[in-house]
């Protein structure tokens, strides 16, 4: 069992979610989602064991902007004495339960089984969860890869991992995840990529898969906003593939903290990027004000730049953050927001400045 701590980084957190949903105006996540936050956040804000891993990460994304999403990983020893595996999957059970019914829950149930009775015991495993004005929206569980998902993959997953192997330097299965929401499930693949990866040489691959024609919006993307940077470290990305009624989705996962020499003005880059759609770039400064205390325009400091391409849609931007409930030992609880108008927070956070 966690050592209990009456200022543990989870109490924080379910402030800090509470203050954000009515900037966003979404519903409060707090109460739902106590369990998964105090199996992932145990200890008081800033202790050592969030440094080496992504503990608590609200995210923003393009493509699902009005919604309030935000991932925890349950580590290996899960609360309770479970595994992070076997904790994970019952939150994202509770979730599903609780909100969609029966029909889900046994969708996600007959998905995830191999994954929960062969997953080894000290494995951990990230759920994320994401809300909008009408409630729970979706819960996703990310579970290391192993031979169980390898021998029920259907032919058209294994054709897409195969041309990832051949096509990409250095990548190698990582993770599946399971994504229930309101009206439809899936199961998407992720490869770690061990090599330094020119970005140049992903366009093969994506010419296989039908994603071609997006190749250079991606690249555009990802170079823009780390200052022209068109090559990759080594063990910095993650590609992840999901399956789609119109093909192949493709998300490049790149994680800020293993690239050295971040442009300082990385925020105000990807503002730029963003005003060119300015609707998200509008979402993206309210959420950064959701997120960020009060008299600070920064929200935290950026995890994962994730950029996401589709047959039919063009290169839309994901960001993380670490919040400083969870990288500051002295971090003050988010006050409540001081809500004028229609529900617009009062002096929205600019992302000049912010890193």
């Amino acid at each position: 069992m966690y050592p209990y701590s009456s200022d543990k980084a989870a109490h924080q957190a379910r402030r800090l979610l509470r203050t954000a949903s009515r900037v966003l105006g979404t519903v409060d996540p707090s109460g739902p989602v106590t369990g998964l936050l105090d199996g992932a956040l145990p200890m008081p804000p800033g202790d050592p064991t969030y440094r080496s891993r992504h503990a608590f990460e609200p995210r923003f994304s393009e493509t699902a902007s009005g919604s309030l999403a935000f991932s925890c990983q349950v580590p290996e020893n899960g609360p309770g004495g479970s595994g992070g595996v076997s904790a994970a999957s019952q939150e994202v059970r509770h979730l599903l339960g609780s909100n969609f019914g029966r029909q889900a829950l046994l969708w996600f149930d007959r998905n995830s089984d191999r994954a929960q009775s062969v997953a080894a015991g000290d494995d951990s495993a990230t759920v994320v969860s994401a809300f909008d004005r009408d409630g729970f929206r979706e819960a996703q569980v990310t579970y290391l890869w192993g031979p169980w998902f390898t021998d029920g993959l259907p032919e058209m997953a294994r054709r897409v991992g195969e041309t990832v192997m051949t096509t990409v330097p250095g990548a190698q299965p990582a993770f599946t995840t399971i994504r229930a929401a309101r009206q439809s499930g899936s199961q998407s693949m992720t490869f770690r990529l061990g090599a330094e990866l020119p970005l140049a040489a992903l366009a093969p691959m994506m010419d296989q898969l039908g994603l071609g024609p997006q190749h250079q919006s991606l690249m555009t993307a990802v170079a823009f906003a780390l200052g022209a940077r068109y090559t990759l470290p080594a063990q910095s990305s993650l590609l992840t593939f999901r399956p789609m009624r119109h093909g192949i989705e493709m998300r490049l996962d790149v994680d800020l903290e293993q690239v050295p020499d971040l442009p300082a003005n990385i925020a105000d880059l990807l503002a730029l990027e963003l005003s060119e759609r300015p609707r998200s770039l509008r979402a993206l400064e309210q959420w950064v004000a959701a997120f960020s205390p009060e008299g600070d325009e920064s929200p935290g400091s950026l995890s994962v730049l994730s950029v996401t391409v589709r047959p039919d849609m063009p290169a839309r931007l994901s960001l993380h953050i670490r919040p400083r409930v969870v990288s500051n030992p002295t971090a003050v609880p988010a006050p409540e927001p001081v809500l004028v108008g229609s529900g617009a927070p009062h002096g929205v956070a600019s992302t000049a400045g912010w890193r």
